[in-house]
């Protein structure tokens, strides 16, 4: 498995950091979050304490979650590699060697971004599941029902 890879197996209680370009130790960023079994057990059993401690009215999830991990002393690999994201690596949606791509907040741009990644000719002949097609005809119907809102409105 990657975590194997990274020197860390899923008994351990281990979670990814993606990115290290920020002051500070490397990050866990809320777009692609890797942890254990045995961190999510702990953060399970922990979380309780990091609600109690960690201020988590005023942070983003993520940093929470690394927050809480790092209380529950859970360590820590880096994989910066891993995540395309603008603020830490970014990568075009291109680069299948990218495990997830971020940050795409609105509806067009994650498909088009996923269009690009899906199409890529290093995928080759690598089936794309079902789900596929689906998921695209939804997000067109809600942006074509957003429009309609739009037009409305004028």
């Amino acid at each position: 498995t990657h975590l194997t890879e990274l020197g860390a197996s899923a008994d351990d209680r281990t979670y990814v950091a993606t990115c290290d370009s920020s002051t500070g130790p490397p990050k866990t960023l809320g777009s692609l979050e890797i942890l254990s079994h045995a961190s999510m057990e702990a953060f399970s059993w922990g979380k309780t304490k990091c609600w109690d401690t960690v201020r988590y009215k005023t942070i983003a999830e993520a940093e929470f979650v690394q927050q809480c991990l790092d209380m529950l002393n859970v360590t820590s690999v880096l994989d910066k590699d891993m995540l395309a994201d603008e603020t830490c690596g970014p990568s075009p949606c291109d680069d299948v060697t990218k495990a997830a791509y971020s940050s795409y907040t609105e509806v067009a741009q994650w498909l088009n971004c996923w269009e690009v990644s899906d199409y890529a000719k290093d995928f080759g002949d690598i089936p794309v599941d079902e789900i596929e097609a689906a998921v695209r005809l939804r997000m067109r119907k809600l942006k074509l029902v957003q429009t309609k809102k739009l037009l409305k409105l004028k």
